[in-house]
C-alpha cells in the first residue's frame, strides 16, 4: 500500500484517504487539496495514520528480523568455514578465525554503540522511534481514559438510584405531611 501524499511531487506521509473510488491520499499539508476534492466528488476523508504508523511498526519488525537471521546465518557458516578447516588440516586458518571471533565479543560490546550501528545500517532515525513511542503511549492513555470512563458511568448510574430512591421517599413524606394536615384540619 502507498503511503505517499497524492498531490504531484509531494513526498509527505499521508494522514487522510478519500473514499471515493479513486482513493487518493493527503499528507497534512495538503488538507485544502482534500476539502476541494471532498466537495468536488462528495466524498468524505477518513485518517488513515494509524494504518501507516502500524505499517512502520512492521517494517521495523520486519528489518530487525531480517537482521537477526543474518547473524545467525553468518554464524553458521562462520562454523560450517571452521569445521571444513579443522578437517582439512589447516588449523592455523581456523585458530586465526577462532581469535579473530574471540575478539569480537559482541556480548560485551557497549548497547548504545551497538544499537546506533543496527539504526545506521537500517537508515532508522530518532524520528520513527518517537512516533511508534508516541502511538504507544496514546494507547496507554486511551486505555486509562476508558477504565475511567467505565468508572465515571458506574458512578454515575448508583447516583441516579440514590437520587430516584431519595425522590421516592421525599414523595412518600411529602404525601404523609399532606395526609396529617387534612386530618388535623
Amino acid at each position: 500500500m502507498d503511503f505517499k501524499c497524492s498531490v504531484s511531487r509531494c513526498l509527505e506521509d499521508v494522514a487522510w484517504q478519500c473514499n471515493c473510488p479513486e482513493k487518493f491520499k493527503f499528507c497534512l499539508t495538503h488538507g485544502k487539496e482534500m476539502s476541494n476534492h471532498s466537495s468536488l466528488k462528495k466524498c468524505l476523508t477518513e485518517s488513515i495514520k494509524g494504518k501507516y504508523l502500524e505499517l512502520l511498526v512492521k517494517q521495523c519488525t520486519n528489518a530487525l528480523n531480517h537482521v537477526e537471521s543474518d547473524c545467525i546465518k553468518l554464524a553458521q557458516e562462520m562454523i560450517c568455514e571452521i569445521n571444513d578447516l579443522i578437517l582439512s588440516e589447516q588449523k592455523n586458518k581456523a585458530n586465526t578465525i577462532v581469535n579473530w571471533a574471540n575478539t569480537l565479543s559482541v556480548l560485551q560490546r557497549e548497547k548504545n554503540q551497538y544499537c546506533f550501528s543496527v539504526r545506521k545500517l537500517l537508515g532508522i532515525d530518532n524520528t520513527n522511534i518517537k512516533i511508534v513511542t508516541d502511538w504507544e503511549r496514546l494507547e496507554e492513555e486511551l486505555k486509562t481514559l476508558r477504565k475511567n470512563f467505565e468508572e465515571s458511568c458506574k458512578k454515575i448510574n448508583g447516583l441516579e438510584k440514590e437520587l430516584k430512591n431519595s425522590n421516592e421517599a421525599n414523595k412518600k413524606l411529602s404525601d404523609e405531611l399532606e395526609n396529617t394536615k387534612k386530618k388535623n384540619l
